[in-house]
């Protein structure tokens, strides 16, 4: 079950979490201000 959500992750999962990470990056930044 690990080994498939890894696999999962790493196949096309990666562009999706590189996205949360800009858009909550962008988020913190807004808020800060």
């Amino acid at each position: 079950m690990t080994l498939h959500l890894t696999g999962f992750i790493t196949g096309w999962g990666w562009p999706i979490l590189y996205i949360l990470l800009i858009l909550s990056g962008m988020g913190n930044e807004t808020l800060k201000r």
